[in-house]
């Protein structure tokens, strides 16, 4: 059923999972504040984070994904808060809303550094990354040239 949290304006559904809770988050640069005291709360379901340039939307998802720490109050995926234990990593993605494509690396490589910045150790990361080229179909390209080689097109959705 649905119920009304205490601090949150919206009711949620309790038999659903929370993905990702903020309990008067707040990140400082210096003294630029990014975000102040936000309450925010999304379920198992699709989220978008909509609001003008510099609202904190950027810095909110890099705090979810655990690549900043916030200055105050937690950022939590699944209960966790993901820049303390680094296994929750290995539970996210994040699509970026630009091509970022480095064209000095194969697509191995490229793939196994993504792998280890979810928290995988290196000893373990080639085996993910490689099954994923192989379901694709690009494993015989990554071991041959950079990802710039991957033809257009075969990187959009």
């Amino acid at each position: 059923g649905w119920a009304t949290i205490p601090g949150y304006p919206c009711g949620y559904n309790t038999g659903v999972a929370i993905l990702l809770e903020a309990k008067s988050l707040t990140k400082h640069y210096g003294q630029t504040i990014a975000l102040a005291s936000v309450d925010f709360m999304a379920q198992d379901r699709i989220t978008g984070l909509l609001g003008p340039n510099d609202a904190g939307k950027s810095t909110g998802i890099e705090l979810f994904l655990g690549l900043l720490k916030p200055t105050s109050g937690p950022a939590k995926v699944l209960g966790e808060r993901p820049y303390e234990p680094l296994s929750i990593r290995a539970r996210l993605g994040y699509m970026p809303e630009h091509d970022c494509l480095l064209t000095a690396i194969t697509a191995a490589e490229f793939l196994t550094h993504t792998v280890q910045v979810s928290g995988i150790p290196s000893s373990q990361a080639r085996t993910p990354a490689a099954d994923i080229l192989r379901h694709v179909g690009l494993s015989k390209k990554s071991a041959t040239g950079p990802s710039a080689s991957i033809p257009p097109g075969s990187n959009s959705g």
